[in-house]
């Protein structure tokens, strides 16, 4: 039997977001029915736990990492609690839209999150969301400056 780790969780939260992300950013796009058309995030945009593999050649980016896990071990269980960073990273398309655009990647990270299970290790979890607010930054391999807006996802696990 395959052991439970957080390799695994952050390649089921990867999945899952390639499977379900860019069909909630389009339902966003025909609810808002306003102009401003959300990018979708391509596969190969998915940058797990080190911006120092992000790319100017992906505009949005999706950053996934560990912000912390707390394990409590007693006798032959443990428990984790895993907090993952999800972020949206985008280039400012400069027409007075970035805030806006932040703000529906934020709700849809938020509700796919909300609605969706992730199975692990055959049973389905579901996460405690928390946003962040928009940060603006540059990476040293990059001239433009960058924005990213988010959420922790929390879940517990057994093992």
């Amino acid at each position: 039997m395959k052991k439970l780790d957080v390799e695994t969780i952050l390649k089921n939260i990867e999945l899952s977001l390639k499977e379900k992300l860019n069909d909630k950013l389009l339902a966003i796009d025909t609810e808002k029915a306003d102009g401003i058309v959300l990018r979708p995030v391509d596969d190969n945009a998915y940058i797990i736990q080190s911006l120092d593999e992000f790319s100017d050649n992906f505009d949005p980016a999706l950053y996934l990492g560990i912000e912390s896990i707390n394990t409590v071990g007693e006798y032959s269980g443990t428990a984790k609690t895993i907090r993952v960073e999800a972020s949206v990273i985008v280039a400012d398309p400069q027409d007075g839209t970035i805030f806006s655009r932040l703000f529906r990647y934020q709700r849809a990270l938020e509700e796919t999150f909300l609605e969706n299970y992730f199975t692990i290790k055959n049973m389905r979890e579901k996460v405690k969301v928390t946003s962040l607010e928009p940060v603006v930054f540059k990476v040293q391999n990059s001239t433009s400056e960058l924005k990213a807006i988010g959420v922790i996802i929390e879940l517990n696990v057994f093992s």
